[in-house]
């Protein structure tokens, strides 16, 4: 082979090997890496390494955030949500709130009622990641009652976050129920008669006597002057004699069921009256009425006074009648006329009998007369008449606490009737209408 082909063959061999070293020495140059490392695309290492931002996660199922209170109360409106970090700590969030909508309890609509400057929100709590914690909201100057809606956007740095919070605000005024007229106060005059049941001839004369005494209910209604409804649901009695007794339990059982006053209406409860249950005696106290959401307790001023059954002072006083009437015959003058009249044999009959027909039917002459008859008849009209004053004098008008102080209390009924003053004058008094022959 000429000499001057192998010196063509070896320069092109030496420019072949050049060529294919230049681009290893210069590629990690060109790319930063060190020789021998592995290497990559252009297009990668023009780029910075990629992180992922971290986000904010709102930690409830529905995302809405309940908030309620009454109107009026210091930090009534105040609620948590609890936020947590991903894909790294976030140290600075901003909380973007909405301006909130009313809507009324008549259904009315108000848009923007209260502005996004009353909702704060806590946005200076750091976020660990991972970690959920509590973001305390807090709503202000809410100017009426009624349900409040919005909503809560998040930003970190800048990008805002996918999840949103949303506000219900249940604003509630305070009730305000002011009794009725004739609930003012609670004044009871009742009449224990008839055992526990209320029943038999001792009430059936209270009723006649005392009709409201012998009511087994007494109601209590009250004015709801709010726009929204108004619940009592307690119903307390609390009542002492003058002594410190409190009235025995169940004597004015307490209401089981609530009941519901509505809006800008009246309503109540009624207290039922055990009388069967009620010892003779005065009283004093308070009924109290709880409504929900109320700061205190409605009081209102009631007074109780319960009297015995008539059964027994009517036959006290018709007893002390009887006697009284009894000694007016038996006194030495009636006696010697009723003798001289039953001498002359009109009638046979013997001992008492003989001077108690002398006296209702026989004249002198011993004859039955008309006008004996019209005596006895006025007798018996003057005997109930005063049996129906003494009734209205010591048991209807005077004795509102009759039996509280044993049976002393019924010894004026007695001693009444009894009276010479009352009885025995006063039937004398009909001989006047007898003729003379």
């Amino acid at each position: 082979m000429p000499r001057s082909l192998w010196a063509w063959i070896t320069i092109a061999l030496t420019a072949a090997g050049l060529w294919a070293i230049i681009p290893v020495a210069t590629h990690p140059a060109d790319t930063g890496q060190l020789q021998g490392s592995p290497t990559a695309s252009s297009g990668d290492a023009a780029s910075p390494p990629s992180t992922a931002a971290p986000t904010i996660e709102v930690v409830m199922s529905d995302q809405t955030v309940p908030i309620s209170g009454y109107l009026g109360d210091p930090a009534a409106f105040v609620a948590y949500v609890e936020l947590v970090a991903r894909g790294g700590q976030v140290d600075e969030f901003e909380a973007d709130p909405s301006d909130l909508d009313l809507q009324r309890a008549d259904g009315q609509t108000q848009v923007r009622a209260v502005t996004r400057a009353n909702v704060v929100v806590d946005d200076a709590a750091t976020l660990p990641e991972g970690d959920p914690v509590d973001v305390r909201i807090e709503v202000t100057n809410l100017p009426e009652s009624g349900i409040y809606t919005g909503e809560i956007r998040f930003r970190v740095n800048g990008r805002e976050q996918p999840q949103r919070v949303k506000l219900k605000v249940e604003a509630k005024a305070r009730p305000a129920l002011t009794p009725e007229v004739g609930s003012e106060r609670v004044p009871l005059v009742l009449v224990r008669c008839g055992g526990s049941d209320g029943k038999g001839p001792d009430c059936a004369l209270a009723q006649r006597l005392l009709p409201k005494g012998t009511k087994d209910a007494r109601p209590v209604r009250f004015r709801n002057a709010q726009a929204a409804p108004v619940e009592i649901n307690a119903v307390d009695v609390l009542l002492a004699d003058d002594g410190g007794d409190v009235l025995p339990p169940g004597a004015i059982p307490t209401p089981s069921a609530s009941t519901t006053v509505p809006a800008g209406g009246s309503g109540g409860v009624t207290l039922s009256l055990n009388r069967g249950k009620m010892p003779s005696g005065h009283y004093a106290g308070f009924v109290y009425v709880t409504a929900a959401g109320a700061a205190d307790r409605l009081q209102l001023p009631a007074d109780l006074s319960v009297r015995g059954g008539p059964l027994t002072p009517l036959g006290l006083l018709i007893m002390g009648l009887g006697l009284g009437l009894i000694i007016k015959l038996a006194s030495p003058g009636t006696v010697g006329s009723l003798r001289a009249t039953a001498g002359q044999g009109a009638i046979a009959t013997s001992g008492s009998g003989r001077l108690l027909t002398a006296l209702v039917f026989s004249a002198p002459d011993g004859r039955v007369t008309s006008a004996r008859v019209l005596g006895l008849i006025i007798k018996t009209v003057l005997f109930l008449l005063l049996v129906a004053i003494g009734m209205r004098i010591l048991y209807v008008d005077g004795a509102a606490t009759l039996g509280a102080g044993g049976a002393s209390d019924y010894l004026p009924f007695f001693l009444w009737g009894l009276s010479a003053d009352i009885a025995s004058r006063t039937l004398s008094n009909v001989g006047d209408l007898w003729p003379s022959n």
